[in-house]
This record gives structure tokens, sequence and C-alpha cells, in this order.
């Protein structure tokens, strides 16, 4: 049955076929962009910390404290480090 005669206009088969692989090229470029912008967010919440802690350890009568054991950590996650004071405290 021909459906020109009855009214109902098709597109050729290689007209269709193009829209599905448009669409099929759009779902991709989509997903690649999603995939790209979850791995950079990824990446970035790993980059290392660049804080820094300064200051001074002085004794009762206020003199600096040479090569006194300093040591820092983190409440958040329970990490420390060890440090020594230099010449000055």
């Amino acid at each position: 049955m021909n459906p020109a005669a009855n009214g109902i206009a098709s597109q050729p088969d290689f007209l269709s076929r193009g829209i599905d692989m448009k669409l099929n090229l759009l779902r991709r470029c989509a997903f690649a962009i999603a995939a790209t912008i979850f791995l950079a967010s990824l990446a970035l919440g790993q980059a290392p910390g660049t804080g820094a802690v300064k200051g001074t350890v002085y004794d009762p009568s206020g003199a600096a404290i040479q090569n006194a054991r300093v040591m820092v950590s983190s409440e958040a996650t329970n990490a420390g480090r060890m440090t020594s004071t230099d010449a000055t405290g």
C-alpha cells in the first residue's frame, strides 16, 4: 500500500537515518561534556592544601624557645604534622 495515497507523507529512509545519526551524535557530545565536567570537579577536589601555620614559641619569661617540637593537627581529619622551631623560636 502506498502511504502517499492515504495522505500520509513519509520521509525517505536516508533522511530518517540522518536525523537519527544527528541525535546520536548530540547525545554522545552531551555525555562527553557531562563526563568532562564531572571528572574535572573530581580533579579540583584533590588539589593539595596550601595552608600554613606561622608563629613563635615562648617560654613563661617571654623568651623564644629554640628547637621546640610543635605538633599541628586537623580537627576535621585528625591528620597531624610534627616540626621543630628554628633559632628564632
